[in-house]
């Protein structure tokens, strides 16, 4: 299952810029992997995978600076979404939610990835 952060509403600047993910990226996992994605079309600026407790999370991060697309074990994922949180501005509201969203929490300072997880075993 795909899982997602992005804001709640739709903004016109980046919250992280792709260079400054990556690089924020590889500061906390520095073996994560990254495939630059080629097409113009896509409104991803790059692919990346990180192997966690739980097993490999593939992901892209927006061309836009605003959203990542997570596929992976959702306790992994939690935590990268978590980590994000901490790079954007604590006045952003961000929200992690799945690809059919099904299920959705807001992502706080204080937010713990167990709390993720009940959200997600509804």
């Amino acid at each position: 299952m795909n899982f997602f952060v992005s804001p709640a509403e739709r903004i016109g600047a980046p919250l992280v810029t792709p260079a400054d993910f990556q690089r924020e990226i590889l500061a906390r996992w520095p073996f994560a992997r990254f495939e630059l994605l080629a097409s113009m079309e896509s409104p991803y600026a790059f692919d990346w995978q990180i192997d966690m407790a739980g097993g490999t999370v593939s992901g892209a991060y927006a061309k836009q600076g605003d959203t990542i697309v997570m596929e992976g074990d959702v306790f992994d994922c939690a935590q990268i979404a978590l980590w994000y949180r901490r790079l954007v501005p604590p006045q952003q509201l961000l929200i992690f939610y799945d690809e059919i969203f099904s299920a959705s929490i807001e992502l706080r300072a204080e937010t713990l990835a167990d709390e993720i997880m009940r959200a997600f075993s509804r």
